[in-house]
Parts: C-alpha cells; sequence; structure tokens
C-alpha cells in the first residue's frame, strides 16, 4: 500500500528554506520530498512566494513548488473551512482564517499535516486532522 501525501504548512517549509539546517522537521521533510510525497496548495505557496527577495527567487520556488502534488482548493474545501471554523467558534477555538483553510484541505484530501503552529494542534483536538509532526516530533 502506498504512503499518504503529506501536506506541508508553511511552518514547516518556511525555517527549511531559510537554514537548510538538519533539524528533526528538515530531515522529516527531506524523506518526505526524496520519497514525493510532499502536497501543497495555492495558500501555502502563496504564503512562501511572498516571502521571496528577488523576482528570480521567486520564479525559482514556484517552479519547485509547481513540481509538487497541488491539492486544489475547490469548492467544496472552501465549504468543509467555513463549515469546520463555525464549528471551532462555538467551541471556543478562535482560529486564523488561513490556516482554518489549510486544515481544512488536509481533511478533504485526508492528507496528514506536517507543520508546526500551535493552531493546528489545536484544531486537530476538535476536527479529524491528522497531524504528520507537532512540535514534539510524534511521528
Amino acid at each position: 500500500m502506498r504512503k499518504p501525501l503529506v501536506l506541508v504548512d508553511s511552518s514547516i517549509w518556511i525555517p527549511f528554506l531559510r537554514s537548510r539546517t538538519a533539524d528533526p522537521a528538515a530531515e522529516l521533510l527531506m524523506g518526505l520530498l526524496r520519497d514525493k510525497r510532499v502536497a501543497t496548495n495555492w495558500l501555502i505557496r502563496l504564503e512562501l512566494l511572498s516571502g521571496t527577495a528577488t523576482h528570480q527567487a521567486y520564479e525559482s520556488l514556484d517552479a519547485d513548488l509547481a513540481a509538487l502534488h497541488q491539492l486544489p482548493l475547490t469548492e467544496k474545501v472552501f465549504h468543509a473551512a467555513s463549515l469546520l471554523r463555525w464549528r471551532l467558534h462555538r467551541k471556543g477555538a478562535s482560529i486564523p482564517v488561513v490556516d482554518t483553510l489549510i486544515a481544512a484541505c488536509a481533511i478533504f484530501y485526508a492528507c496528514p499535516l506536517l507543520e508546526d503552529d500551535a493552531h493546528f494542534r489545536l484544531i486537530a483536538k476538535h476536527a479529524p486532522l491528522h497531524l504528520h509532526l507537532s512540535s514534539g516530533l510524534s511521528i
């Protein structure tokens, strides 16, 4: 059986792209990249591309990200995010729209989420979000 794709949040990508140091999250990401299991979406790409310093860096990163598995942000994903955010608010959890949409995408496509962000860990307490990585490296 093929291992699932893993949606990688910008909270993992940004430190990886800045330093490429051999920390546990970077090693996990490198292994997923080697196994061709990394997925992204346009929201994560937007977050990453907006932080590039030059047009050349933008073009290079855009090409690299485009080579990954793309999870479309369809109307159904947006609807799932809307419902998820509504349910989270009812439980007293205030989550940014962007993080809610990324979580809904991971849930919709049944992809574990590789992250280092407390918002996602809070979402996972109230929704069927599978975390591939949390701050404790719980893989």
